[in-house]
């Protein structure tokens, strides 16, 4: 339904449509109608001389007085951007007004790639839900590799031959897929942020896939550690000091990462129920967390209770900072003594993987293990684990910590034993 409306503050001739760019092509011939209102929303489109060309405007009322607001020119921008416009103009409208400034909203505050990249990074830095370690990648993606290659471009130069050209073909000269596929992966977040929350109308790249630029496939690593390697593990083991030597101890015994276990307190060791809780706020999942503790895990806890000396025995953390025990040991420094520890031939990851192949290998049920490994699961089978987990991962993590003190852990255990005596 269409009615003609003489506009009272223009006295132009207008229309009320369903606005969209096919009803404006539709009415250039149509030269006493100079500009067409939505129905269903605040938008006008008003005709230029050149009937060819207009613009978009939204009116809102505020304060018992109309403010009239340009979103863009058309054909530049088609009418589905300007109704998003809109939106997020009238978000920035309101909150001026709150404050008493009816300002000019600009169709977009964000021009250069760059300028995407340093928003999302500050919000990133801000994102209370990240881990320190995500944090860290993402931030050094975009500074080392997103902003020298195409922070330089404007939003509206970035396209899949831009990004084909400035990005991902000098990034193949240098780097590993899995690296690059990380990388795109950080750009691909930042644009459909700045989207979702209004700093930017239109998302250039969300038609992009990794698959489009990159054609070989992304090889996974291999695992570094396998069982043969137990006794070589045992024995690096051994060159650190007792508080070093049970956080590695207790990543191969449950496959935990750094940070979960790093974090952990002598309150989280639940001996009532037999259980180490991993707090929501320290996992990668933020969902809490609990692992059976078995016989051969309590040995390791409570031989690394006895070694701990000094000041250190006050504080809350299994593993406190020496300057100041009220914290816990910080995340680079412990994947640092780690890797120092493995003469880099593995890492505190290749212990987690070791661990959940080694469980895969002894019989240990699939769901059973991504529950244990704490990697996010379906609908479905947090179904079954409710039902069968506690049971299923005490016998699990018993056979693989009886594997383990038959192959090196338990003679380890008993040298311990005797240097402390």
């Amino acid at each position: 339904m269409k009615r003609s409306v003489q506009s009272e503050d223009t006295k132009m001739q207008s229309e009320k449509v369903m606005l969209s760019n096919e009803l404006i092509n539709e009415y250039q011939l149509e030269a006493h109608i100079t500009q067409l209102r939505d129905i269903k929303s605040p938008l006008i489109f008003r005709y230029f001389k050149e009937r060819e060309k207009g613009a978009f405007y939204f009116v809102i009322w505020l304060h018992g007085k109309a403010h009239w607001k340009k979103l863009g020119l058309f054909p530049n921008i088609s009418t589905t951007t300007a109704k998003k416009a809109m939106a997020i103009a009238e978000k920035q409208l309101r909150l001026s007004a709150l404050h008493g400034n009816v300002s000019s909203v600009p169709f977009s505050s964000l021009k250069f790639v760059g300028d995407v990249l340093y928003w999302y990074q500050e919000r990133v830095q801000q994102d209370q839900e990240l881990t320190l370690g995500t944090k860290n990648r993402i931030i050094s993606a975009i500074n080392a590799h997103l902003l020298p290659c195409i922070g330089q471009l404007t939003i509206k130069e970035i396209n899949r031959s831009t990004l084909d050209e400035y990005l991902m073909w000098p990034l193949q000269k240098k780097l590993k897929n899995s690296s690059i596929r990380q990388i795109f992966q950080v750009l691909k977040q930042a644009f459909k942020r700045a989207e979702g929350t209004g700093v930017i109308i239109n998302n250039p790249i969300s038609y992009c896939k990794f698959t489009q630029f990159i054609s070989g496939k992304v090889v996974i690593k291999p695992a570094r550690l396998t069982a043969i390697d137990l006794p070589k593990i045992f024995a690096d083991i051994e060159k650190a000091p007792p508080s070093m030597q049970t956080l590695v101890l207790m990543m191969l015994l449950f496959g935990s990462r750094i940070g979960e276990t790093r974090l952990t307190k002598w309150c989280d060791l639940d001996k009532r129920a037999n259980f180490w809780r991993i707090r929501a706020e320290n996992t990668k999942t933020k969902q809490a967390h609990r692992l059976p503790l078995t016989s051969v895990a309590w040995q390791v806890l409570n031989r690394h209770r006895q070694s701990v000396e000094g000041p250190a025995k006050r504080s809350p953390y299994l593993f406190p900072k020496r300057t100041n025990i009220k914290y816990p040991i910080d995340a680079q420094y412990a994947s640092q003594r780690v890797s120092m520890l493995g003469n880099k031939d593995w890492s505190a990851h290749d212990l987690r993987k070791f661990a959940r192949t080694s469980w895969q290998e002894l019989g240990v049920d699939y769901v059973i293990g991504e529950f244990l490994i704490n990697h996010q699961l379906r609908s479905l089978d947090q179904a079954y684990i409710q039902t069968f987990s506690d049971a299923k991962c005490m016998e699990a993590l018993t056979t693989w910590h009886h594997y383990l003190f038959e192959h090196g852990l338990g003679a380890f255990l008993s040298q311990r034993q005797s240097e402390d005596c």
